[in-house]
């Protein structure tokens, strides 16, 4: 059997400053979101743009208007 005698452990909460509230985490937090925004946009104007592709590419299609392409009808 193994006996310790170490001392208990310290309340850390009350000697530690809280990290959120320091500047340099604030400025941290704020780049974060707005390069999350920025990425939001981004995807949302290249959905549309693949959206608005496909249904191009849809209707030449249906049209004939493609190169050796199916005819539908």
């Amino acid at each position: 059997m193994v006996a310790t005698n170490a001392a208990p452990a310290l309340d850390h909460h009350s000697t530690q400053s809280n990290l959120a509230d320091s500047p340099a985490a604030q400025a941290g937090i704020a780049a974060y979101i707005a390069s999350g925004e920025s990425v939001r946009a981004l995807m949302d104007i290249a959905w549309k743009v693949c959206v608005g592709l496909i249904v191009l590419i849809v209707l030449a299609w249906a049209l004939g208007a493609l190169p050796a392409a199916v005819k539908l009808f």
